[in-house]
């Protein structure tokens, strides 16, 4: 999967609850140090109690999040 170039990573961002008030020009700088980073399938990238350090957008699919059974 290639990259998203500029103008495809701001209008994504726009489409995000969390920047929906950012003005373009905070959205393209947001955009131009954001880097899309795969995952497997099966990979959990959210662990809880374990502090994030990105924001994270899923594919445009429906996912229901579930706790960790242990």
């Amino acid at each position: 999967m290639s990259e998203l170039n500029l103008v495809e990573k701001v209008i994504a961002l726009e489409a995000v609850e969390l920047f929906k008030t950012l003005t373009p020009d905070q959205l393209a700088r947001i955009a131009s140090i954001a880097t899309e980073v795969s995952f497997a399938q099966d990979k959990s990238v959210i662990e809880p109690g374990r502090p994030m350090d990105g924001a994270v957008r899923g594919p445009r699919r429906r996912r229901r999040l579930e706790p960790e059974r242990r």
